[in-house]
């Protein structure tokens, strides 16, 4: 039996990310109740090597981005996983600065769809969603939400679900919220 892979890209720069703990319980959850042996592999954006994107539209013409970093590393996995999770928390309505350049970096990925010389030869993969924020409030998540989306949408990720928390300024809030571990528990049987 071929196994499911699970990429999972963190970019909370905490060591007690909520983000994070609630990725890591999604997955946890995935691997029990799935019924195919499940492989996780994880991303930790803030220890990988990024460059941002310089607009230089080269990739539009070779359909290949001239920079050398791990974001081709990067989109490589996630074409290669069945499941792709972002979990990150919510800098100033958006994603922190080192995701945000991950994401800008897949202009390579809508240059490739787009063109007439591009393949569409992706898998349709699920993605999950996880944001965290201090404040309380729909619209607060709303930039990093699209950001992510659309990241997702031009890797064929189609977005399952997604999971928002608030009031999680304190590192550690997520392991004492139950409504927000139930949120999780019921996004893993949707996976």
């Amino acid at each position: 039996m071929n196994k499911k892979k699970v990429l999972v890209i963190t970019s909370s720069p905490r060591k007690k990310s909520n983000s994070k703990a609630a990725a890591q319980l999604l997955v946890t959850l995935i691997k029990k109740t799935s019924k195919h042996l499940i492989s996780d592999e994880w991303t930790d954006i803030n220890k990988v090597k990024i460059k941002h994107c310089e607009g230089c539209e080269e990739c539009a013409e070779i359909l290949k981005c001239r920079i050398k970093d791990a974001a081709a590393g990067l989109i490589k996995r996630i074409d290669e996983s069945d499941i792709v999770i972002v979990a990150s928390p919510v800098y100033f309505m958006g994603t922190p600065s080192r995701l945000k350049a991950f994401i800008d970096r897949n202009l390579v990925k809508w240059n490739g769809l787009n063109s007439k010389y591009g393949k569409n030869v992706y898998k349709i993969k699920k993605g999950v969603i996880i944001l965290t924020a201090e404040v309380a409030g729909r619209d607060n998540f709303i930039g990093a939400e699209n950001e992510i989306r659309s990241m997702f949408a031009v890797n064929k990720v189609k977005t399952a679900a997604v999971i928002k928390f608030s009031r999680m300024q304190m590192q550690g809030s997520f392991a004492d919220n139950a409504k927000a571990q139930a949120a999780i528990k019921k996004t893993a049987s949707l996976l």
